[in-house]
């Protein structure tokens, strides 16, 4: 239908779509690629460019996906994208448009990741050494700090400025363990001694059993599909945790102890494995349940120190606030936020067995 359109027409039906719908007619036919391409670079100049140079990296033949001096070339251009952006506007608007074209790079990278036009094995290891590469330039390139923050030099190191850093896309991690949390119902202690199971199968098996009635159910696909992409990402996420400068350390290392909270209070042992194993941390089962106690044991000991009248405000305890259930305080406050569960730490122990013994899972 579309393709029967005359050009006037087509470029004003491409006036009302996002950069990303309008992406799509790229590859719906030929005959559009051309009026399509002339409006992306025309409305949307920078999503455009960067996205070219993406796909570029996508179909790099096999000898030269490892390549440094390419992987640096990329990463030094799509700075550059950023810059000549940047440097176009106003100097008292610089900070704010470098953040939101360096937002918009972080967020065509992870829906390049998580929807990826060409599939390949290992294409989230392949950006993770691209995003750290572009960091490691960022870091190196005072003018370029310069134009993301004038006063840099005198910042806190607390909440450090560079591309790239895992607490961008910590949202998705949690969306990923809630996600997972509703795929993969834990099987608990009582089933696993009983030799009952509850289905879906939990994450420690990739395919249900010949004859298995799920198995010929779309829902399951769709399960495993959504699996896959948990943990190509936790792939890429763990990755990104490598410490390039003592400037990031600190940083690094408390979102990753939130990163460690939310998958074991959601129970997405599989992808937080994969993560820490990316970030290239050892397991230690013991210490990774510790990090949950220990928030909760550091909240509440505040909470018991604070006067009450402080107390009533934090919690919201007003006189009727003392009659809400346990279900009704800030999620912040319930005490299941900050246990985990049995199985959990038993799922978490066999993968990692699993996993010093050699097994891996896709």
């Amino acid at each position: 239908m579309l393709t029967s359109l005359p050009p006037e027409l087509f470029l004003v039906v491409l006036s009302y779509l996002d950069f990303h719908d309008a992406e799509t007619l790229l590859y719906v036919s030929t005959l559009l690629r051309t009026h399509t391409l002339h409006h992306l670079h025309s409305v949307f100049p920078f999503e455009a460019s960067v996205t070219s140079l993406l796909s570029s990296f996508d179909t790099l033949p096999p000898p030269d996906r490892h390549n440094p001096a390419l992987l640096t070339a990329l990463a030094s251009q799509l700075l550059d994208q950023i810059r000549v952006a940047v440097e176009a506007q106003p100097k008292w608007n610089h900070r704010a448009c470098f953040i939101d074209h360096l937002d918009t790079l972080q967020h065509l990278v992870l829906r390049r990741l998580t929807h990826p036009r060409y599939p390949q094995p290992g294409l989230e290891r392949r950006y993770a050494e691209l995003c750290l590469q572009v960091r490691q330039l960022y870091l190196h390139s005072p003018a370029l700090r310069l134009l993301h923050d004038p006063k840099y030099r005198r910042r806190s190191t607390r909440l450090p400025s560079a591309p790239f850093l895992p607490r961008e896309y910590i949202d998705r991690w949690r969306r990923n363990c809630q996600e997972s949390a509703l795929d993969f119902p834990v099987i608990s202690l009582a089933d696993l001694q009983s030799g009952r199971f509850r289905f879906p199968l939990p994450p420690i098996f990739s395919q249900p059993a010949p004859g298995f009635p799920l198995a010929s159910l779309p829902t399951y696909d769709a399960i495993l599909q959504r699996r896959s992409r948990r943990l190509a990402f936790a792939r890429f996420y763990g990755a990104l945790f490598h410490v390039s400068s003592i400037y990031l350390e600190s940083h690094l290392d408390g979102t990753m102890e939130e990163c460690v909270r939310e998958a074991l209070v959601s129970g997405d042992v599989e992808s937080l494995l994969e993560m820490y194993t990316a970030a290239g941390r050892d397991i230690d089962v013991d210490v990774l349940c510790a990090m949950v106690t220990n928030a909760g044991e550091q909240l509440y000991t505040y909470l018991n120190d604070l006067p009450s009248g402080a107390q009533q405000q934090e919690g919201g305890a007003d006189g009727e606030a003392n009659q809400l259930s346990v279900y009704e305080m800030p999620e912040w406050l319930r005490p299941e936020r900050y246990q985990v569960r049995d199985e959990v730490v038993l799922r978490l122990r066999v993968l990692a067995w699993l996993r010093k013994m050699g097994w891996e899972w896709d």
